[in-house]
């Protein structure tokens, strides 16, 4: 337009003055102070004449409804968007110093954050895939580990309230037990180096050994046998008028004479084998008291057995030569006898001053045996090392040649009392 005629156009808006319009769209956009200045149906917004509810985003100016507008910079990943909206987190749009933005679905636990960050381990937020999230709270010792995976028994980590955790190898038979503590004797695993763990005292020790078999003899018989081993021609014959006989007299009795060296002195009654005065045998001969069969199955050294005893076997006139005593056995699997070391065993049992009128040896002559007298209790103790993995009994064997019998120098009881059997799988 040649600048007279713009002169013109302005000079004409200017004589329209207050209340006067003019219709068409040619005062669209142009500038403007009042709605008087525009068209018909126009408004002037902002400065400009335009149209009501057709604000033009994009052009440059913040119209109606417009939160701002940077004209051709507007863009969805800008400042301002296409539809001239300042970018926020939460709007769906990616815009500046977002890493993301998915809207509505943002949130802590989505792969977007609220902060429209995507949800990465170590942000403090617990995203996708990830059991936990404590941030820089995250570590080893803590509640979250740094791979945002949550500390537990078992995952190998030592956590809060955790002494140990060794995962996949914590166990009950493990140095780290299924609760993720050290395994001790007394928590009730029975770990490496225990035998056992339990409150049970019939099977357990306090010291976590294996009580494989124990007899304290104080309630019945319990399995507990006995037998004639060597004899005369008249065994189990009454010997009182006879000139030659033996009799298998064990018995479990609470006569025992004294308690000084038992386990149990001071407490009361208790009961023990005794195997009977054999004083009154007229010939050599023995008698055997035999256990309960003992399961050593699944077990492996180191197994002892223990028992306590006493005894009283005659000596030949003071001069250290014994006619009687008493030795232990073992019997595999229902097999023959056999003699067991000990070392509490104290002398030998000869026949070198013998004169018994039926001129029997004791079965026991030339064995290394329990033999004189004492006065207390004794504890003797020994291995069972060889039998493990098999089922045992024992033999608790007594010989006599005649005892007192045409010898007052010779004269004496001739007796051995058994109590308080143990066999425990020791510690290795």
């Amino acid at each position: 337009m040649p600048r007279s005629s713009l002169l013109l156009f302005v000079t004409s808006l200017g004589l329209l003055g207050a209340g006067a319009c003019f219709t068409g769209d040619a005062a669209l956009d142009l500038p403007c102070e009042t709605k008087t200045d525009c068209g018909k149906d126009q408004i002037c917004l902002k400065g400009f004449c335009s149209e009501p509810g057709a604000e033009p985003c994009g052009n440059g100016l913040v119209n109606t409804d417009e939160e701002c507008d940077q004209g051709p910079k507007n863009a969805d990943d800008g400042a301002c968007t296409l539809a001239c909206k300042l970018a926020v987190c939460g709007d769906g749009l990616v815009g500046p110093d977002e890493a993301c933005d998915d809207g509505a679905a943002n949130a802590a636990d989505a792969a977007c954050t609220e902060l429209c960050t995507v949800n990465v381990c170590g942000d403090g937020f617990q995203g996708p895939g990830e059991e936990c999230d404590d941030g820089e709270d995250n570590g080893a010792g803590e509640r979250c580990s740094e791979e945002c995976e949550r500390t537990g028994c078992g995952d190998g980590m030592i956590g809060p309230g955790e002494e140990c955790d060794d995962g996949a190898g914590n166990g009950a038979d493990a140095a780290c037990t299924p609760v993720c503590t050290t395994n001790v004797c007394g928590d009730g695993y029975a770990g490496p180096g225990e035998r056992c763990d339990s409150e049970d005292r019939d099977v357990c020790t306090e010291d976590c050994r294996l009580i494989a078999f124990a007899d304290d003899m104080n309630t019945t018989n319990n399995g507990w046998d006995h037998e004639i081993v060597s004899f005369p021609p008249l065994p189990n014959v009454p010997c009182e008028g006879k000139g030659h006989c033996f009799e298998d007299t064990w018995i479990r009795t609470p006569e025992v004479g004294t308690l000084k060296g038992h386990p149990e002195e001071g407490i009361g009654t208790t009961y023990a084998w005794h195997s009977g005065n054999l004083s009154d045998v007229q010939g050599g001969a023995s008698s055997r008291l035999i256990s309960p069969e003992i399961d050593l199955r699944g077990l492996d050294a180191p197994i002892s057995l223990s028992f306590v005893h006493r005894f009283s076997f005659k000596e030949v006139d003071g001069m250290k030569v014994y006619a009687d005593g008493s030795i232990v056995e073992v019997s595999v699997e229902g097999g023959p006898w056999e003699k067991l070391p000990l070392d509490g065993y104290i002398g030998e049992i000869s026949n070198d001053y013998s004169t018994c009128v039926a001129m029997t040896l004791n079965p026991l002559v030339g064995e290394l045996a329990f033999v004189g007298n004492v006065s207390s209790w004794l504890t003797t103790a020994g291995l069972l090392d060889d039998y493990a993995g098999s089922r045992i009994r024992l033999g608790f064997q007594v010989g006599s040649d005649c005892a007192s019998y045409g010898m007052p120098s010779m004269e004496g009881d001739v007796e051995w009392f058994v109590d308080n059997v143990e066999v425990i799988a020791e510690l290795p």
